[in-house]
């Protein structure tokens, strides 16, 4: 059992891991200050929307 609770906790670093490296990729395509803000909102809502259907 140990060792499911272990490959599922490395299945879930890597998942977030992956997660915070597509926002940054995101983040980093912006063109000047107000599409970086823009693109701040857009994930704000998306983590909203997410939490909501939970």
């Amino acid at each position: 059992m140990k060792y499911v609770a272990s490959f599922f906790d490395w299945l879930s670093s890597g998942i977030a891991e992956g997660e915070r490296m597509r926002r940054e990729a995101y983040l980093a395509q912006a063109s000047d200050h107000c599409d970086l803000e823009y693109r701040l909102q857009a994930l704000e809502r998306d983590a909203e929307l997410a939490r909501g259907l939970w």
